[in-house]
């Protein structure tokens, strides 16, 4: 609060979907890492392909995380990897 009342400008915050994601296929098969999913209607256990890797892979929705603000995501905004597409 001091900050803004100082003249500042408190940081602006951008928020997003976050879906949890197992790798289900492929040699990194097992591996948990996060996706933005804003722009899909996503729900627990869909399956999902995503780019992991280097190479395009199937892998199943574990948790949903609605409107994650930047400041407590689960990986950096501006490094976020999209979910290609529902399957």
């Amino acid at each position: 609060m001091i900050h803004s009342m100082a003249g500042g400008r408190l940081g602006s915050y951008k928020t997003a979907d976050f879906a949890k994601v197992k790798i289900i296929e492929g040699e990194n098969e097992g591996a948990v890492t996060f996706y933005t999913c804003s722009h899909l209607n996503l729900l627990e256990g869909d399956v999902v392909l995503v780019s992991y890797g280097g190479a395009d892979v199937e892998a199943k929705v574990l948790r949903i995380d609605k409107n994650v603000s930047s400041d407590r995501s689960p990986v950096p905004m501006a490094r976020a990897k999209r979910i290609i597409s529902k399957l």
